[in-house]
């Protein structure tokens, strides 16, 4: 906006206190993206992706800089660009699991960019990508949550603004967690529409053998929907972990968090999980025969394990 043009602001305005002709157009007057994405750079990643835990380690809320796993606990869709300089987290944890006031909202667990493109755009590729994988999004839509502490700000007219690449990208102020990290949030109706992420590949050859891992595990002939992890105490007592969709990406994740709880549960605390879960397990490896590449083989040796200590 030109001087003439704030003159002519004011006038019509009727201000006369410099404040107010210095804070016009007001620091949140930016373009936002809407609509859906016609351009997809995101693949599909899985939460022990060597890639990118590389960047995930120069993120900020890394909680073991080096360790192989680095999305939270529970449902998650991890992406990595095809240029392998962002990597992008969507966890879907249960409402009942969560202590913020966003239960049931998907969570951008981590976005890290390191000159992979536009942010605003990689973020509703990467919003578009998780309503391809999850289908419709929750009523909370998505949020995510920004340490102030942590991040630099981007300077509007003066104001410090936190999360303006995702403001860009149609998020809003939302509050802030008792700890004090500033939430923004993403509603359904701002959302693009769904646009699936890539298969990992390599000059355009996969880099991985994909056949079959788009079907549903079948189960004793029938098809199934949902993994759901649990835990059955002494007493008959249910516990639910999180629940995963029955393809390979949800086998895996089951996978490795039913391996986390494994490993932190004393011996007959640990033999009742496996006994709670035999049913999933028994369906995944039966899944598995016949299937090939590296990454089923390593389901089946991760399922032999547990089933062996």
């Amino acid at each position: 906006m030109t001087a003439d043009e704030l003159v002519r602001v004011a006038e019509e305005k009727g201000w006369t206190d410099g404040a107010q002709l210095a804070a016009y157009p007001p620091p949140v007057a930016w373009r936002v993206l809407t609509g859906d994405v016609s351009e997809q750079r995101w693949r599909v990643s899985h939460r022990a992706d060597p890639a990118a835990a590389r960047l995930a380690d120069r993120h900020y809320n890394r909680q073991k800089v080096g360790a192989p796993q680095f999305a939270p606990t529970g449902s998650c869709a991890v992406f990595l660009t095809d240029c392998g300089r962002a990597f992008w987290i969507t966890s879907a944890p249960l409402a009942e699991w969560v202590k913020h006031a966003w239960a049931g909202a998907w969570i951008c667990s981590a976005f890290r960019s390191e000159g992979a493109g536009v942010a605003s755009q990689l973020i509703r590729q990467a919003v578009a990508a998780t309503r391809a994988h999850y289908g419709e999004p929750p009523i909370l839509g998505m949020v995510t949550f920004i340490n102030r502490e942590k991040v630099k700000p981007t300077m509007m007219r003066g104001n410090a603004v936190w999360g303006w690449t995702y403001r860009k990208a149609g998020f809003v102020d939302a509050g802030q967690t008792k700890g004090g990290l500033l939430a923004l949030q993403l509603f359904p109706a701002d959302m693009p529409g769904p646009l699936a992420a890539k298969p990992r590949t390599m000059h355009g050859a996969p880099l991985f053998d994909y056949g079959g891992r788009s079907d549903h595990i079948v189960c004793g002939g029938a098809v199934m929907t949902e993994f759901t992890l649990v835990f059955r105490d002494q007493d008959g007592a249910v516990e639910e972990f999180g629940r995963y969709p029955a393809k390979y990406h949800g086998a895996e994740s089951f996978i490795q968090d039913i391996c986390v709880l494994h490993s932190a549960m004393t011996p007959d605390r640990a033999e009742r999980l496996i006994e709670a879960n035999r049913r999933t397990l028994d369906a995944i490896v039966e899944w598995a025969k016949g299937k090939t590449g590296g990454e089923v083989r390593w389901l089946e040796r991760r399922i032999a394990g547990l089933l062996s200590s």
